[in-house]
């Protein structure tokens, strides 16, 4: 691990400038969408995306667009909203083109429609988001109040790397401020 400062210093870079980007780390856990960023942060050098470790049937790893599709609830235009989410989300010829822009396709028929018209860190990304459908879950859209867990954790990890609390202090307090701020979310 390097200096609390310095993991403190990478919460909120770009992934070009992070230690992985930048080639000062070797391993990073981030989304795969982030590839093609870590690529141009590294020089050019081989980014691979790989599945964690797991020693259980289940592989821990969950499918997260980069984007949600929502239909206004009051708009006077329910079936044609409908079907222009549908288009955007399930048909080839959006597909192609929108490609990686909005965030990889998850059906996954409409993925391999895009991935060889893709640049390659967004291909291989696309490899990746294939494995993981097979094997992961598809993670339901943040609850109201949830917008503050990123903040929360890394907030609470600078806590701990700071000696400012114990580890075991910093889980409960994210425990309980998360259960508040979704319990008071409107």
């Amino acid at each position: 691990m390097p200096d609390p400062s310095v993991v403190v210093e990478n919460h909120n870079l770009t992934p070009d400038q992070t230690l992985f980007g930048t080639g000062k780390a070797a391993m990073a856990f981030s989304y795969s969408n982030q590839i093609a960023a870590y690529s141009a942060g590294t020089g050019g050098a081989k980014v691979e995306i790989v599945t964690p470790p797991t020693s259980t049937k289940l592989s821990g790893l969950s499918v997260l667009p980069s984007q949600f599709w929502a239909i206004n609830a009051h708009t006077a235009q329910p079936a044609a909203s409908a079907l222009l989410v549908d288009w955007l989300l399930n048909q080839p010829q959006a597909a192609k083109v929108i490609l990686a822009d909005r965030g990889l396709p998850f059906n996954p028929n409409t993925l391999k429609v895009v991935q060889p018209l893709l640049a390659p860190a967004d291909a291989e990304a696309a490899g990746y988001l294939q494995k993981v459908l097979k094997v992961g879950v598809e993670a339901p859209p943040q609850p109201n109040g949830g917008s503050v867990m990123n903040d929360l954790s890394q907030r609470i990890e600078s806590d701990v790397l700071f000696g400012k609390t114990s580890a075991a202090d910093g889980g409960t307090s994210f425990v309980q401020q998360l259960t508040a701020a979704l319990a008071t979310a409107q």
